[in-house]
């Protein structure tokens, strides 16, 4: 282990389907996993699963990052999102990292509470928030096809860039848990928790 991580990450342990990490580690994730520690995250199970293709892994990186500190898109209704896309793909993983980035970025708890069928208590949610909820809804469960009102109702509250913003980060983590599942990561220990990024 170097000297920046955590003495209790074990990254060859079995967290999903796939085998162990070889020992030692490739390089691109031993560095991956150092600069994670020295942000103030975790490495989390997803990350030592996605490790098995290193360069992938790397590339993405940049991405992953840009989602959580780029973005002029309130951090709250990104955190929205990825919140309902996890509840529409039955993600516990992907709600247990996300609700207290949601949490702390002003989403309510009644507000969480109330996600999996928010059309009938949409009220507690405001114009913007509700017009992101259908576009989400939408958008998965029509394969994209989104109605012209719809998307009138998106751009009623949103830039053009915020709605791209929006959109990336919904298909991202529906991506995401997509591999999660199939995969089938662990959860991470109530202690692990994913680097926060800029709220």
């Amino acid at each position: 282990m170097t000297g920046g991580q955590d003495k209790s990450e074990d990254f060859h342990r079995q967290i999903s389907r796939l085998p162990s990490l070889p020992a030692p580690l490739d390089p691109i994730c031993e560095k991956l996993f150092r600069e994670t520690n020295e942000r103030g995250g975790h490495v989390l199970n997803l990350h030592i699963a996605t490790a098995h293709a290193p360069r992938l892994v790397e590339t993405k990186r940049p991405f992953s990052m840009s989602l959580r500190n780029d973005c002029e898109a309130p951090r709250a209704l990104r955190e929205l999102a990825i919140l309902r896309t996890g509840l529409l793909l039955n993600c516990p993983y992907e709600l247990d990292h996300h609700i207290p980035l949601a949490l702390k970025a002003g989403v309510t708890q009644a507000q969480i509470d109330a996600l999996g069928d928010w059309a009938a208590r949409r009220t507690i949610y405001d114009e913007p928030q509700q017009a992101l909820l259908h576009f989400i809804d939408e958008m998965f469960g029509k394969a994209g096809e989104v109605s012209d009102s719809t998307f009138a109702e998106m751009q009623k509250h949103f830039s053009s860039r915020e709605i791209v913003e929006l959109i990336y980060n919904a298909t991202t983590y529906y991506g995401t848990a997509l591999v999660i599942k199939s995969l089938r990561i662990q959860n991470d220990d109530a202690h692990v928790r994913a680097t926060p990024g800029k709220f």
